[in-house]
Order: structure tokens, then C-alpha cells, then sequence
């Protein structure tokens, strides 16, 4: 604790780069209400809008292994989950994400991304879909991932999906 206030001290006080940052906030599933990963998220918060498509996904992939941040002071729990609110918002609004076919690593992280959905109506799913429909190099662990998804959220007659990635 006394080593997480001093880390959150000096983020405050200094240029740290967003890849510092992310560092931070990778500390999330272990820590959720450390100051320093609270101190990332509110700093990451001003610069969403400059952030690209490739690091939005790897922030949110990031922001997807913590849990909902349900303890802790208030304010602490705020940022964390405004910053998962606005790079969801960024990432779904992100040219770069809905036109075109993404690199297949940005496809491995939208897969990832299926675990914090709920339903197939999360228009970050419609968004995951239009990209599997687009690959034919989707690993063996990508493709179980999208099957676990279907199975935790019902029957579905995605046909065109299915059969895509029986190929």
C-alpha cells in the first residue's frame, strides 16, 4: 500500500506515457482499487480521444480482466469504470473498428472481448461478427472462444456465422 501511494504520487506529478499508463492499468484484475491503477484510468480518461484503434482494443481488452470495481471509495471506482464506459463508447465509434477488416491480432482482442458481453445484441458483438465473417486465420482458441460466447448467451440460428468458421 505504502509503495502504491508513492507510484500514484509520482503519476501525478509527471508526463508518463500511455503505454506506462496501460502498464497500470494492467494491475486491474489484481488490484482494482489500487491508487495507481486509479490514477491511470483518470489520466487515460483525458486522453481517450487521442488514442488509436489498435491501443482502444488493447485498453479494453485491459479493462475487460478486472472485475466490476464494486469496492473501495467512490471516487476511486469511478474512474476505472468511466474509462470502460468511454473506450467501449470510443471503440464502437472508432472508423477504424466499423469500416474495414481489422489485423488479426485486433480480431483476437475483440474475441477476447466476448467475455464481458452479455447478450448478441451488444453492438461490440455486431461489431466482433462482422469481423469473423471477414477472417479465414482464425485459430483453433479464437473460434472456441466465439463458441463459448453463443453457448453462454443462448440459442442462436447464426447459420452464416457457423458455417464460416466451420471451414
Amino acid at each position: 500500500a505504502k509503495i502504491d501511494s508513492k507510484v500514484a504520487q509520482v503519476l501525478q506529478g509527471s508526463k508518463t506515457s500511455r503505454e506506462q499508463l496501460m502498464q497500470g492499468i494492467a494491475r486491474l484484475p489484481h488490484q482494482p482499487t489500487a491508487l495507481t491503477v486509479q490514477r491511470c484510468a483518470a489520466l487515460l480518461l483525458e486522453q481517450v480521444e487521442q488514442i488509436d484503434s489498435r491501443q482502444l482494443l488493447a485498453l479494453r481488452v485491459l479493462l475487460s480482466t478486472g472485475p466490476d470495481a464494486t469496492e473501495g471509495p467512490e471516487a476511486e471506482v469511478g474512474a476505472v469504470e468511466q474509462l470502460r464506459k468511454r473506450v467501449h463508447a470510443a471503440l464502437l465509434s472508432n472508423e477504424v473498428t466499423s469500416s474495414g477488416t481489422l489485423a488479426t491480432t485486433s480480431v483476437a482482442a475483440l474475441i477476447r472481448l466476448t467475455k464481458s458481453m452479455d447478450s448478441r445484441k451488444d453492438k461490440l458483438w455486431q461489431l466482433v461478427r462482422k469481423q469473423l465473417l471477414e477472417r479465414e486465420d482464425l485459430a483453433v482458441p479464437q473460434v472456441v472462444e466465439v463458441l463459448r460466447f453463443h453457448h453462454r448467451t443462448g440459442p442462436t440460428r447464426d447459420r452464416m456465422l457457423f458455417k464460416h468458421l466451420g471451414k
